[in-house]
């Protein structure tokens, strides 16, 4: 977790969470999207289901930005399942549904810190 990432979701350094081999957030390029904050990063790889080896590790886990006049909190992990660590989402939720844009969160101005979802072979399963 970034220290932006442990205030705003109220959590630990490191946390272990589930994840499914959805999307990989990385940086892009697109000048049309706007920038993104990074709360939280992998420290460790899932390479099963035909995922390469290497690709995980240091991409962004969870994010969070500002779409038009609202707020938006990414997570590529599980956080909502049974016996996960499940007030990310409480907390999450609460950050983006509690503040008008333009308050207490400004994105980068950055556009090479906008999103794009990464598959690279990795293929979605909801359950394992």
């Amino acid at each position: 977790m970034s220290p932006a990432g442990r205030s705003l979701l109220d959590c630990d350094d490191v946390i272990t969470v589930r994840y499914n081999q959805g999307p990989l957030l990385v940086p892009d390029n697109m000048p049309d999207m706007p920038g993104y904050q990074v709360l939280a990063s992998f420290r460790t790889e899932a390479a099963e289901k035909g995922a390469p080896v290497g690709a995980m590790t240091g991409t962004h886990a969870i994010i969070r930005s500002q779409f038009g006049s609202g707020n938006v909190i990414c997570f590529s992990p599980h956080p909502e399942v049974p016996g996960g660590p499940n007030r990310l989402i409480t907390e999450g939720v609460r950050w983006a549904g509690s503040q008008r844009a333009g308050t207490g969160f400004t994105p980068p101005e950055d556009s090479s810190q906008a999103t794009k979802s990464v598959f690279g072979g990795v293929a979605s399963s909801p359950h394992r």
